[in-house]
């Protein structure tokens, strides 16, 4: 069993040396040192609906800042009125997503509200923070505190 162990050790750390590679210079290099691994970039999800219903304060006002927080979203009203409490709306569109200079996108959504009477807000988000809303999401809409 000792036999064993010491083949089994002396096999390791003869893989390890076998890695060091002599440079062109002469100096050693390992394999791993000279290149970093390549990784595969993660999928998109900021088109991705979440698995969850977000809330969306709606402002009247001027814009708000950008969303902080996937669930808590904040946006503009740029048509439409807004209805008295909380409703739950369907975001039909996601347009003009594309980031300003600091990276947030003002992206355009329309909702529909009950009764299919229909609302256009501006979305400030970072979509690395916060993904964009897509069509056929259902958010529960409210009027932002003044």
């Amino acid at each position: 069993m000792r036999i064993l162990k010491l083949s089994l050790a002396a096999a390791v750390a003869a893989a390890a040396l076998a890695a060091v590679v002599l440079s062109v210079d002469g100096s050693p290099t390992t394999p791993a040192a000279s290149a970093p691994a390549a990784q595969a970039p993660g999928p998109d999800t900021s088109h991705q609906r979440p698995a969850f219903v977000r809330s969306l304060a709606v402002s009247t006002r001027a814009e708000p800042a950008p969303s902080a927080h996937p669930e808590r979203m904040r946006a503009l009203l740029v048509d439409g009125r807004l209805p008295d409490g909380v409703v739950r709306a369907t975001v039909l569109t996601d347009e003009d997503c594309a980031p300003d200079a600091h990276g947030v996108s003002h992206c355009r959504n329309k909702l529909r509200l009950p009764g299919g009477r229909t609302i256009e807000v501006r979305h400030p988000h970072r979509m690395q923070d916060v993904p964009c809303m897509t069509p056929g999401e259902a958010v529960r809409l409210t009027r932002a505190a003044a």
